[in-house]
């Protein structure tokens, strides 16, 4: 008698908290989701983002000002800002946040 495997997807909810905890002017990118909602900086900083998770993601911005292209696992990309911004994982869409410069 051949035995039946049945696979049920889940997804694993993880509270704010256990994400890691980002530098100023940085973005961590882990649980798939962007460190913070939203990071605010003056006009000229350099934010970096740093992919902590285990797929790959992308930070693009809604505007088209910055794409980071696909970033592996441990990979960074830096994007200098100088006006506010909303971005998305083009992989992940329900992945958003934005940088407000102010």
């Amino acid at each position: 008698m051949a035995a039946t495997a049945v696979f049920t997807p889940i997804r694993i909810a993880y509270k704010h908290s256990q994400h890691p905890k980002a530098a100023a002017g940085q973005v961590v990118i882990s649980n798939f989701a962007f460190s913070a909602n939203a990071i605010t900086v003056k006009a000229g900083t350099s934010v970096t983002f740093v992919n902590k998770d285990g797929a790959n993601h992308t930070a693009t911005a809604d505007d088209g000002s910055f794409d980071s292209g696909r970033l592996s696992t441990g990979a960074t990309f830096a994007t200098t800002v100088t006006k506010s911004v909303s971005y998305h994982c083009n992989i992940h869409s329900y992945m958003t946040a934005k940088i407000t410069v102010g």
